[in-house]
C-alpha cells in the first residue's frame, strides 16, 4: 500500500494557511471541539486583608529605606523640618493659623483656644501656695506630681449636701486598705481553754479492752477510774520495793558463797603445790595429764573412724 503522495501534502497545507488567514481576519480562532466556559478556582482570589497588609509593610519599609540609607534626609534637612515644625507650633499656641487649611483645623487633635485659656486662667489664679509641689490620684487612679491647684482641680470637693459628701463623712474605709482586721480574742481567755483541755487530755488513759487482738501474759489494764488506777499504782510500786529488795538479799548471800568458795579453791591449791613439791612441779604434773588426756582422746577418735570404715 502507497503512502499520500507529495502533492496531496502541500495541497492539504495550502488549505489550511488558507482557512487560517481568514479566520485571523475575521477575528476568530481555531478551536478543537466546543468551548467550554473557564471555570476560576476560588482560592486563586487574593485576599483583600492580605493585600492591605502587603501594601502597608511596603510603605513602611519605603519609609524606613528613606530615612536609613543615604537617599534620605540629611541631619541639616532633619533639623530644618524640626524647627519649621516648632514655629508652626508656637504661631498655633499664639492663636495664628493661616498656615493650616480648614480641613487641618478640624482634625487636629489639639483645641490651641481652650488651651490658650486655660493658661490664661492659670497664670491669673496662681499664688506661691499653689507653685508648692505635691503629689495626687488624677481621676485615672495615676499617680502625678504637680501643684496644689492641679491636685485640686484632678480632686474636686463634692458639694456640701451631696450623698457622696455623706458617704465621704461616714466610717466607711474607701480606697486600698494594707491590713484586714482579724478577730483577736483574750490571750488570758485562750490560755485558760488551752490549760483546761490539757487537763482533759491527761485525764484520758489507755483503755486496752478496746483494741482486738491477743493479750501477752503479763499484760494488765489499769482501771480507769482515778481512785482505783492510783490505788494499783501504788499496789505495783509496793511490790517493786519488795522484789529490789530481795533481790538484793540474794545477792549478798550468792557473795558471801562465792567467796567461801574462792576461799576454800585456794586452801586445796595449796596442798596441791605442797604434795606436789612446789608450782613447778605441780604444773609439770598438769602438763602431762593433759597430754594424756589429748592421747586418749586422739586413740578412741581413731579406734572410732577405724570401725566405721569396717562396717562400710
Amino acid at each position: 500500500m502507497q503512502g499520500p503522495s507529495q502533492s496531496s501534502i502541500l495541497d492539504l497545507r495550502a488549505i489550511t494557511a488558507e482557512h487560517a488567514d481568514r479566520f485571523s481576519k475575521e477575528g476568530k480562532t481555531a478551536t478543537k471541539g466546543v468551548k467550554r466556559p473557564h471555570k476560576t478556582d476560588p482560592f486563586d482570589r487574593p485576599n483583600p486583608g492580605l493585600v492591605k497588609r502587603l501594601a502597608a509593610e511596603a510603605r513602611n519599609d519605603a519609609k524606613r529605606r528613606n530615612f536609613g540609607n543615604d537617599a534620605g534626609p540629611s541631619d541639616e534637612q532633619r533639623r530644618l523640618i524640626m524647627e519649621e515644625k516648632a514655629r508652626k507650633y508656637d504661631a498655633l499656641s499664639r492663636g495664628d493659623y493661616s498656615g493650616l487649611t480648614e480641613r487641618e483645623r478640624a482634625e487636629a487633635v489639639i483645641d490651641f483656644d481652650k488651651k490658650r485659656e486655660e493658661e490664661s486662667d492659670d497664670s491669673d489664679e496662681e499664688s506661691d501656695d499653689d507653685d508648692e509641689k505635691v503629689e495626687y490620684v488624677d481621676e485615672l487612679g495615676r499617680t502625678r506630681w504637680g501643684t496644689k491647684a492641679e491636685a485640686e482641680a484632678a480632686n474636686p470637693a463634692p458639694p456640701e449636701n451631696s450623698s457622696y459628701a455623706d458617704v465621704m463623712r461616714s466610717k466607711v474605709i474607701h480606697g486600698d486598705q494594707n491590713f484586714f482586721p482579724v478577730y483577736e480574742p483574750d490571750p488570758n481567755v485562750l490560755r485558760a481553754k488551752y490549760l483546761e483541755a490539757e487537763e482533759e487530755s491527761r485525764q484520758k488513759h489507755y483503755d486496752a479492752s478496746k483494741e482486738v487482738r491477743t493479750k501477752a501474759a503479763g499484760q494488765y489494764q489499769f482501771s480507769l477510774d482515778e481512785e482505783t488506777r492510783a490505788r494499783q499504782m501504788e499496789e505495783l510500786k509496793a511490790g517493786r520495793l519488795e522484789t529490789e529488795r530481795a533481790r538484793e538479799r540474794i545477792q549478798s548471800v550468792l557473795e558471801q558463797r562465792n567467796q567461801k568458795l574462792e576461799a576454800r579453791r585456794q586452801l586445796v591449791e595449796a596442798k596441791r603445790v605442797e604434795l606436789a613439791g612446789g608450782v613447778e612441779a605441780l604444773e609439770a604434773i598438769r602438763a602431762k595429764q593433759r597430754e594424756a588426756a589429748a592421747d586418749s582422746f586422739l586413740d578412741a577418735l581413731e579406734e572410732e573412724i577405724g570401725k566405721g570404715k569396717g562396717t562400710a
